[in-house]
């Protein structure tokens, strides 16, 4: 999660203006997974019950309520993979690190457009993206070293099949539930069960 520590030099957020801080970033998180990224700042204030005059005071634009969930986004993969790792078996690591990720980008709308901005370099980001790379490559090494993955699959490989079930998640009906035959067809592919 974004830190909200300070900077030196720099003044703590008032306990108002911290929760509301939150308060913004987890709105316009909900939005972004419901809606994608297009949403803006006055529709993040009215979902929050706030003024705009209250968002802009904590970010001044969207780009930095974006900047600020990177990192969040981030970590949250990270703690996928410590799960991962702390499963015995290395086929069963493999394919429940890939089930949990392409359950994440179905309910989360917005997760390419927000993963797509790691470019940023903030100490942060840098942490969680280095963490996320290692952890990666650790998981498909295990799985490789085993003989329970293609031999041809690599960590990079991840975000490719997470955009996969993003597009047949965004064109076709949540309820429907399609999304888990394409994503088990992939799975299976990725990693066959044993």
């Amino acid at each position: 999660m974004a830190s909200d520590t300070p900077r030196a030099g720099t003044r703590p957020l008032r306990s108002d203006a911290a929760r509301n801080r939150e308060l913004i970033l987890r709105t316009a998180r909900g939005l972004f997974a419901a809606h994608g990224t297009g949403v803006g700042l006055n529709d993040i204030a009215r979902a929050a019950g706030i003024g705009v005059g209250t968002v802009y005071r904590r970010f001044p634009d969207k780009e930095a309520i974006l900047d600020a969930l990177v990192a969040a986004k981030l970590a949250a993969f990270v703690g996928l993979l410590h799960e991962a790792a702390e499963v015995a078996d290395p086929r069963e690591a493999l394919r429940g690190y890939l089930w949990a990720i392409l359950e994440l980008r179905v309910r989360d709308r917005a997760l390419h457009d927000v993963l797509a901005r790691v470019e940023s370099h903030s100490e942060e980001v840098e942490h969680h993206s280095a963490q996320l790379r290692r952890g990666a490559e650790a998981l498909v090494t295990r799985a490789r070293e085993a003989g329970v993955v293609r031999a041809d699959f690599t960590s990079a490989d991840f975000p490719v099949l997470m955009e996969m079930i993003g597009t047949v998640t965004d064109h076709t009906p949540a309820e429907d539930g399609a999304w888990r035959r394409w994503a088990a067809l992939l799975v299976d592919a990725v990693s066959p069960p044993g």
